[in-house]
């Protein structure tokens, strides 16, 4: 996270990935697991909805709305998802 003296509705991230998450009220007592890939993501959405967080350096985390996480899914991460063995293999950013 970044600067310990911002409140945490003020925090950017700093570098990626992430070590930790959080929200207007402070750090969440969430860990970093595996990577998922397309087949783990569909169950999980067929489960129920999903709360997506955009990290992008230099900004603020983004949190999706739970009532548009399916929309998010469809328009925004499906299309750009890298299956992690591709990503272990490594990829053109652009492709």
């Amino acid at each position: 996270m970044g600067d310990k003296l911002m409140s945490p509705d003020q925090q950017v991230v700093t570098r990626l990935p992430l070590v930790e998450l959080w929200d207007a009220r402070g750090a969440l007592p969430i860990e970093r697991r595996n990577s998922v890939d397309l087949e783990q993501m569909t169950n999980l959405l067929r489960n129920g909805r999903v709360r997506f967080v955009v990290a992008n350096c230099g900004e603020a985390l983004k949190w999706i709305p739970l009532n548009d996480c399916y929309r998010f899914w469809k328009e925004e991460v499906r299309p750009q998802l890298v299956e992690p063995a591709a990503a272990e293999r490594g990829f053109r950013l652009a492709d």
